[in-house]
């Protein structure tokens, strides 16, 4: 039995760190003896406290693999589906574009600068349409051309 007492400052701080190698070590996946090792290196515990933690961590580790396994069985599915909806970019519907001149800003009395507007037409993968406004320079305009060019070529060349 150990006698000492801690305030309660003490024991939030001792228990906040504990917190924090804890789960760097369950995030980064590390074994029981590099937690152990940092728990002698940056704490003054004693070595069969450290040694306690450690094999605490080691059977918690053991428990949440078996968790997760059966999680993943379980949830495969849906997470296949999530991630479909996350990586889905939605689909082109349609593309407008006009062109105009600045004239003046209020910045500058006197721009007189092209520029082309796009209107973009996307269904997303929820089914919510939306309409989204691109301003460019004329260079912009130009190299955007290019990159479709090139990448309808690449698309061709896949298929």
């Amino acid at each position: 039995e150990i006698d000492v007492s801690f305030s309660d400052d003490q024991i939030a701080s001792l228990c906040n760190a504990l917190c924090f190698l804890y789960n760097g070590c369950l995030r980064s996946k590390q074994d029981k003896k590099t937690l152990y090792e940092a728990l002698r290196q940056h704490t003054d515990l004693e070595d069969n406290v450290n040694m306690a933690i450690a094999k605490v961590y080691s059977r918690i580790c053991k428990l949440q693999m078996a968790h997760l396994d059966d999680a993943k069985r379980s949830e495969d599915g849906n997470d296949m589906n999530q991630a479909k909806s996350i990586l889905s970019l939605g689909r082109l519907v349609s593309m407008k574009w006009s062109m105009g001149m600045t004239i003046s800003s209020s910045r500058m009395k006197k721009v007189q600068k092209p520029f082309v507007r796009l209107q973009l037409t996307i269904a997303h993968c929820d089914g919510e349409i939306k309409t989204y406004f691109v301003t460019l320079s004329i260079l912009q305009f130009q190299e955007l051309r290019q990159e479709i060019k090139l990448s309808r070529m690449v698309m061709a060349d896949l298929d």
